[in-house]
């Protein structure tokens, strides 16, 4: 028997949609669609990864996936995570005092000191957004463009030229790597 290479799927995206107070976007459903697909072919041995970890991923993976290992790269994901949801609580009123302390005192540290958890190395790495989380190693890595407009049009996307890991450094970065892969959703992308 012929073992199936092995694939890690970034499946934060659809962990953070689960999130009640998120929407579940157009990425969102590709991202979905995309891993329901893979699952489907049974051509890989897929295992997925996510910034988000709480038991509603797990179970929606369960039910909807099967039986996926599941990995993230900090030790403090689930912690993380219900922070986020207590986060996302206090949005609405800007000056929460209760919001600053939790940022300043629970979850930048738990981010900072939780990324040591060290992932296996997979054959195959696919993202449905932009990039690849550092710390997964694969031989091939697979990235999915969903638009160009920030490449075309960045006067209106002065966001993306201050982050070091926006839209544009990201194109930068897959050219410069011999091994990293896109897929695009139009030909104007491509």
């Amino acid at each position: 028997m012929v073992k199936k290479p092995t694939l890690i799927y970034d499946a934060s995206q659809i962990a953070g949609g689960l999130n009640k107070n998120r929407s579940r976007t157009g990425i969102y459903m590709v991202a979905y669609n995309i891993l329901q697909k893979l699952v489907e072919s049974d051509k890989f041995d897929i295992s997925l990864y996510s910034t988000y970890l709480d038991n509603r991923f797990h179970d929606f993976v369960k039910q909807n996936f099967g039986n996926l290992p599941i990995y993230t790269n900090n030790k403090y994901a689930k912690t993380l995570s219900q922070m986020a949801v207590l986060n996302d609580k206090l949005r609405a009123d800007k000056h929460n005092i209760l919001k600053l302390l939790l940022n300043i005192f629970a979850r930048k540290p738990l981010k900072f000191i939780g990324k040591c958890v060290r992932l296996p190395y997979f054959d195959v790495a696919f993202s449905p957004l932009y990039g690849i989380n550092s710390r997964i190693h694969a031989k091939h890595k697979y990235v999915f463009l969903h638009d160009a407009i920030p490449l075309l049009f960045p006067e209106y996307y002065p966001q993306m030229k201050i982050n070091k890991y926006g839209f544009c450094d990201f194109v930068k970065r897959i050219k410069r790597k011999p091994n990293w892969k896109y897929f695009a959703n139009s030909i104007a992308t491509k």
